[in-house]
């Protein structure tokens, strides 16, 4: 069939998280939830809704950045979006499914075969590690069927993967999709199988300085020990991120 992923419309469906809307009924507006969005079926306080922790930040925000920002995903052109709720796939499979609503259903089946079925994976468990780094030998129970599924998505969209630098957690489960204590001093994780472009270079450099983050490292491979505060795993074939951020 003759349909393409539309590259500017799955952004959009990305940066849109997981939106409410809202209803006008006997003169009162009603904000509605799509239950596509709760993990626990019977979750009804509204104010745990993911939407309630969503924030994106540009190059013309970044006077709003501060505090203890976790960043999870970077646009190629420099949207970062912020939140403590939601696994990074989590997040890929909203995008997904915001995506599809509009669609019809012979465009369905094909974004499900050329990506996934975000329905499918409503229910993928977030404590599941999802790492990038095929060769690591230091997370075990790695989930390589929800990694493989991350990279496509990230080379499709030219999206940079990032963690912090204040995230709640480290690998082994959670928030980030990982973790088991809590992270007290600044560490960013950036990783990408694509060059950066400008604006995304523009974005990380600000995060990195407006936080003074010291120590850009390309060879660190997310273990405990860490020696830098800024680790940039680089899996694209130009190798060339590290010089990127380091020149500013």
């Amino acid at each position: 069939m003759s349909f393409n992923i539309e590259v500017e419309d799955m952004k959009s469906a990305l940066l849109k998280g997981c939106l409410s809307e809202l209803d006008v009924r006997d003169d009162k507006v009603i904000e509605t939830y799509d239950r596509f969005f709760f993990r626990s079926d019977d979750l009804t306080d509204v104010q745990q809704h993911p939407t309630k922790f969503w924030k994106i930040y540009d190059v013309g925000t970044t006077h709003e950045i501060g505090g203890r920002l976790n960043l999870m995903w970077l646009t190629d052109d420099g949207r970062a979006v912020s939140t403590r709720r939601s696994s990074h796939f989590t997040i890929l499979n909203w995008a997904i499914y915001n995506y599809m609503k509009d669609k019809t259903e012979r465009e369905k089946d094909y974004i499900i075969n050329y990506f996934w079925n975000p329905l499918e994976l409503q229910r993928h468990n977030v404590d599941d590690p999802v790492i990038l780094q095929r060769t690591q030998n230091y997370e075990k129970s790695n989930n390589l069927h929800l990694s493989k599924l991350m990279e496509k998505f990230m080379k499709n969209m030219e999206l940079v993967r990032l963690s912090g630098p204040y995230r709640d957690r480290v690998f082994g489960g959670g928030e980030y999709g990982h973790a088991n204590k809590l992270l007290e001093t600044p560490h960013f994780s950036i990783e990408t199988f694509n060059t950066l472009t400008e604006r995304q270079e523009e974005m990380l450099s600000y995060i990195i300085n407006h936080y003074h983050l010291r120590n850009v490292d390309v060879h660190g491979d997310n273990n405990k020990f860490r020696t830098s505060e800024v680790q940039v795993i680089d899996l694209s074939e130009e190798q060339s991120v590290s010089k990127q951020l380091n020149q500013r």
